[in-house]
């Protein structure tokens, strides 16, 4: 059939479309856009799920402060803890120790300026933020190049320890700490998080023991973790990062049945991930509802309306039109009326998306455009394939009686 005839008799018959299929459309389009928005809270709520806690490295990290021995009595963190802990959580993978070390006592530079040193491993400093705590490095919130530290020389003695004379050791300084970073998140680290605090890797920190106490690591080691005549703690904390967040409670429950003190925030969020999956699943289940809700009675007035046009299909059958011909001039129309429906909600999810998304998650908003169009190419089948085609494919006797007895 042509084409021009076939726009010119479909805009005919689009004239007679009745109002309730206009009403049916506006409502179907009412819940496409509940949907639309639904989906799109949904991802906004998940983006900053997601940014605050999922991809959150201070929420993977368990912090261990202490250890209770038998007879309930507590004590200090030992260097030998970090072997125990990886024996304990051995069966557990895509988990990593790192050791928090720290100097009980001030070190001043050449200028006076005093300073309080933090030892961390190396491939932990890219939780501190942007730093890299290479040999002779440093990280603080200092705008200086490098820092000329001036190393007490440590003598333990019964009342205590003393100092007379100072070693030199130099560090370049590397600005780059973050303020919200795993090893300062409780009120009693603030301390960790100022000009005066300098952050090293535990190669340099180990250096900084061997000038201050004249000895070397493995011997300071040794007699720290035996009998600590050095009168320092030098290990403030440890901490297990966990790859798998669903690991987390188990680790920190195992941990805790081995005597050892243990802090991590995903604790306080567990309650919080339980409700916002019910939301999720819920605001879904009510979408969907509605969705299918609407999509029957726009199927249904689609079916009533061609039921008025059964006598205008039996008249254009008598004038040698094939059922396959009537097909396509009423499947023009129905497309045309979806396809104005479909812009209208993608410009609709676009300008909301825009609103709600960030500009480096838009893939989302492509997500909720095609759940959409998903909804509008079944809905739009079901009514073409199924309701339009079985009146098209009646003859003319059946068409003709069948509007007289509608009528």
């Amino acid at each position: 059939m042509d084409k021009k005839v076939k726009k010119q008799v479909a805009k005919l018959i689009l004239k007679k479309a009745s109002t309730y299929i206009n009403t049916s459309m506006v409502i179907f389009m009412l819940s496409l856009f509940l949907v639309s928005t639904s989906f799109l809270f949904l991802f906004k709520q998940y983006i900053q799920v997601d940014k605050d806690f999922i991809s959150n490295d201070n929420v993977r990290m368990i912090e261990i402060t202490g250890k209770d021995e038998h007879g309930n009595h507590s004590r200090s963190l030992k260097i030998y803890d970090e072997n125990k802990l990886r024996s304990i959580l051995s069966k557990y993978k895509g988990i990593r120790i790192y050791t928090m070390y720290q100097l009980n006592f001030g070190v001043e530079d050449e200028k006076g300026n005093r300073y309080f040193i933090y030892g961390v491993d190396e491939e932990a400093a890219r939780f501190l933020g942007n730093c890299q705590l290479d040999a002779g490095v440093a990280c603080s919130k200092l705008k200086t190049s490098q820092i000329n530290l001036q190393i007490p020389i440590v003598q333990v003695e019964d009342g205590g320890m003393s100092s007379h004379v100072r070693s030199k050791f130099l560090v370049k300084n590397k600005q780059g700490i973050l303020q919200k970073n795993p090893f300062t998140l409780y009120t009693e680290d603030e301390g960790m998080f100022t000009s005066h605090t300098l952050y090293v890797g535990k190669q340099t920190f180990q250096n900084i023991i061997e000038i201050a106490f004249r000895t070397n690591w493995s011997e300071f080691q040794r007699e720290y973790d035996q009998h600590n005549p050095f009168g320092v703690e030098i290990v403030k904390s440890m901490y297990i990062y966990v790859d798998n967040i669903s690991d987390i409670d188990r680790i920190a429950k195992r941990l805790e049945e081995h005597g050892y003190h243990v802090r991590y925030t995903f604790k306080a969020f567990h309650d919080f991930t339980l409700s916002l999956r019910n939301t999720a699943v819920i605001a879904s289940l009510l979408s969907i509802i509605i969705v299918m809700i609407a999509a029957a009675y726009l199927i249904f007035s689609f079916r009533a309306y061609l039921q008025v046009q059964q006598k205008d299909m039996g008249i254009l059958k008598q004038y040698g039109y094939s059922s396959e011909n009537i097909k396509s001039i009423y499947s023009y129309n129905i497309f045309h009326i979806f396809k104005n429906a479909a812009t209208i909600i993608f410009l609709y999810s676009i300008v909301i998306g825009m609103y709600l998304i960030p500009t480096d998650q838009f893939l989302y908003i492509g997500y909720v455009m095609f759940i959409l169009l998903l909804i509008i190419l079944l809905v739009y089948r079901i009514i073409v394939k199924n309701v339009l085609h079985s009146y098209c494919s009646k003859n003319i006797m059946v068409l003709l009686k069948l509007s007289k007895e509608f009528e």
